[in-house]
């Protein structure tokens, strides 16, 4: 008798955002004509050999923040032309990109995200989860000039047009973590699209590419301000490295978990203890043991503290 064997469908780690309204490719072809349309370039996608392939992603623009998130087996990929910016987040495995031919990138999850610019590169995949983000350089900038505070402030250059890996921390803020927390959110109100615009996560997202791109203009700017709130005092100390600046994190300087989060985000929204319990189906001890672990993270005593505190770390 003769036997066949069947080769086991690899399991794809969970998407950046929707896995509940996530789609699938059932070949490279479909998946490189799909990115294509969606990004503006020109892609071409191999499966690794000796890998089944598959493929399932998300898409959604919010306010005109073009977002993907995708899952894929390992793959080689060829981007022949490209007409914007882009940020790759892995949220999980790793990755090569060769830019040109000759510069390699090595990013992996919880340690680098990679900054490609508007050229023709290549790379290859592991099994891998990512978030890519279209750059928009005006948006950029026009954040920029918001987080600054200042009208007239010079615009730091965020060398949109030189590939490079970008790192997923600055002291004590984690990136990827804040990304996360937006995906998560895009996850809260994809149905209602309206509220993500009305809630600015476009901005948020915005702001955190910011943050990512320039951590020693941003991460040190919304800290010290921060700091000088909390102590009614203008600084006067010299500049200081980020390593000085932000030492490894205390409790005060964790990120707030997923269900703190959207704790946070419910309290924002004028959302009552009660109202949140019946909202996340916990009970009230629960809700207030949640809200203290808030305040300890964000170094906070009260509500508004505590919100004013996540916004000035681009939190929320």
């Amino acid at each position: 008798m003769l036997k066949t064997t069947q080769r086991q469908r690899t399991h794809l780690p969970r998407l950046a955002f929707g896995d509940t309204f996530a789609a699938e490719d059932n070949s490279v072809h479909e998946m490189s004509d799909r990115l294509s349309q969606k990004f503006n370039s020109v892609l071409d996608y191999v499966p690794a050999a000796g890998h089944e392939f598959r493929h399932r992603f998300a898409n959604i623009n919010i306010n005109g923040l073009n977002l993907f998130a995708s899952a894929a087996t390992p793959i080689k990929v060829e981007v022949k032309e490209a007409d914007t910016p882009c940020l790759l987040v892995p949220f999980y495995g790793r990755h090569q990109s060769i830019i040109e031919g000759e510069k390699r990138l090595h990013w992996q999850q919880n340690d680098s995200a990679v900054l490609l610019p508007a050229c023709g590169r290549g790379g290859e995949d592991g099994l891998r989860s990512i978030l890519m983000i279209e750059i928009d350089a005006n948006r950029l900038q026009s954040t920029a000039v918001r987080m600054l505070r200042q009208e007239d402030a010079d615009i730091p250059d965020f060398r949109l047009d030189v590939p490079r890996a970008v790192a997923l921390r600055a002291g004590q803020i984690d990136f990827g973590q804040l990304l996360r927390h937006l995906c998560e959110r895009i996850d809260l109100h994809h149905v209602t699209h309206g509220q993500m615009v009305m809630d600015g996560l476009d901005e948020s997202f915005y702001r955190v590419i910011a943050m990512m791109l320039r951590p020693d203009v941003f991460v040190a700017t919304a800290m010290d301000t921060d700091s000088q709130q909390s102590s009614g005092k203008s600084s006067s100390c010299p500049p200081q490295s980020l390593k000085e600046r932000f030492p490894e994190p205390s409790i005060a300087g964790k990120p707030l978990s997923s269900r703190e989060f959207q704790l946070l985000n419910l309290l924002m929204s004028g959302k009552t203890y009660t109202q949140i319990t019946d909202l996340m189906d916990v009970s009230l001890s629960t809700v207030q043991s949640h809200v203290r672990a808030i305040y300890r993270k964000l170094d906070a005593h009260s509500k508004t503290q505590a919100i004013h505190h996540a916004k000035q770390r681009g939190f929320i």
